[in-house]
């Protein structure tokens, strides 16, 4: 559907929709869709090792973005995890493009999304000349604060991450960003470009984020922490280990990882009821088409923890098995996972 043809209500709709938390400001966001024929949303990775549930969840939502008729750009920042302490230039930029074809396997539309990688252009004159301008502008402490958690090992940070998220500022506006989306974790980054790009001469970005996506031990995903993540493309039965051995305390609530998934991954991707198998002697198999009433019964020990792992499982393993599919005929793409 092109953009013209696709209601302003409708597009909102699409962008609110969970796992969007946040979008600062609704109001700034409805002016742009007014005015704005074919706005530009982008999203920086890190590629620095496997694309897990939690870029799932934000791929997921930039194709909500290009179905409601904006221009999407997802940009590779080589240069950003090298400054970050990733890993050699050389193995980043072949997850890279792994990470590429990860977004195309989860269903972004290659003639839709445009793949840009950051040392493309993060070396042009004019833009080291604006981070410099922005240096004098922004106090250590502030940007520190900014990396608290994207950054690694923040408490020895070093000066490449100091520059880091002055960096991702002048991408916004190299790329002439009218929204920047990201985690919550990109929350001051994002607060940080809409004071400083103004001083640029350029235009304040709408930001919208969704929900930082939690570790299956109920702390923060990624690959320093082993069983803490899925990967897109990890085999059925990885997926049902890593899952059978994640936190999910009885009748608990916070912090608990299972349904927080439930929450953001599983629920906003349902084609269908979510169902959970039990044992007839304890009633049987139960159907949920919302969370709140998932949530309240797991609450009330109605649910046993087991047998919604299960069924978190069998769900990943069924939405992701396109995934594996691509990764099947292309399996030299995960050589650079090896050696990371």
């Amino acid at each position: 559907m092109s953009w013209d043809a696709l209601p302003i209500s409708d597009s909102l709709g699409k962008i609110r929709k969970p796992p969007t938390e946040e979008i600062v400001t609704l109001r700034e966001l409805r002016a742009l869709l007014e005015a704005t024929s074919a706005p530009i949303a982008y999203c920086g990775y890190e590629p620095s090792g496997e694309a897990h549930l939690g870029h799932w969840s934000s791929i997921k939502k930039l194709i909500d973005f290009s179905e409601a008729g904006f221009k999407v750009k997802v940009l590779l920042a080589d240069y950003h995890a090298y400054l970050n302490r990733k890993g050699s230039l050389e193995w980043i930029r072949k997850v890279a493009e792994y990470f590429k074809h990860c977004v195309i396997a989860i269903g972004g539309n290659p003639n839709k999304i445009e793949f840009i990688l950051g040392s493309s252009f993060q070396l042009e004159d004019e833009y080291m000349a604006d981070v410099l301008r922005m240096s004098l502008e922004t106090s250590i402490p502030r940007a520190r604060r900014s990396m608290d958690v994207i950054g690694r090992d923040m408490a020895h940070a070093k000066v490449s991450q100091i520059l880091y998220p002055l960096m991702q500022v002048e991408d916004i506006k190299w790329l002439d960003v009218d929204l920047a989306f990201g985690d919550t974790a990109q929350r001051k980054v994002h607060m940080l470009a809409r004071e400083l790009l103004p001083k640029l001469g350029f235009k304040k970005p709408v930001a919208v984020h969704h929900a930082l996506i939690i570790g299956l031990h109920g702390g923060k995903m990624g690959k320093s922490i082993p069983e803490s993540y899925i990967a897109v493309h990890d085999s059925p039965d990885a997926i049902r280990k890593n899952i059978h051995g994640a936190y999910c305390p009885p009748k608990t609530i916070q912090n608990n990882p299972i349904l927080q998934w439930c929450k953001f991954l599983v629920f906003p991707n349902m084609n269908q009821a979510f169902e959970i198998e039990r044992p007839k002697i304890y009633g049987g198999r139960m159907k949920f088409t919302d969370y709140t009433s998932l949530e309240r019964d797991y609450q009330s020990g109605k649910i046993h923890p087991l047998d919604l792992k299960n069924a978190v499982a069998n769900f990943f393993i069924e939405i992701l098995r396109p995934v594996r599919t691509y990764f099947e005929s292309r399996k030299e793409l995960l050589d650079c996972l090896d050696a990371s």
